[in-house]
């Protein structure tokens, strides 16, 4: 987790290590990881008492990608 400093909106960010050979393979990677993502951001949101779910994003190391899921 961070805090984005252009924004000051907390961030949750996920990398993954998936090997990414096409933008294909990318939006089936995406796809597979979002309810993973969904659970973390209700899982921030109500330990911190957010008023709204903060941002996720998957940091795709091998493709050099970071895809945000709001």
């Amino acid at each position: 987790m961070y805090r984005d400093t252009s924004t000051g909106e907390l961030v949750i960010a996920d990398y993954k290590t998936d090997d990414i050979a096409t933008d294909a393979d990318l939006a089936d990677k995406v796809a597979n990881y979002r309810s993973q993502g969904a659970v973390y951001r209700r899982a921030l949101q109500a330990a911190l008492g957010l008023p709204e779910p903060p941002r996720f994003e998957l940091w795709f190391l091998s493709a050099g990608r970071v895809i945000s899921l709001e």
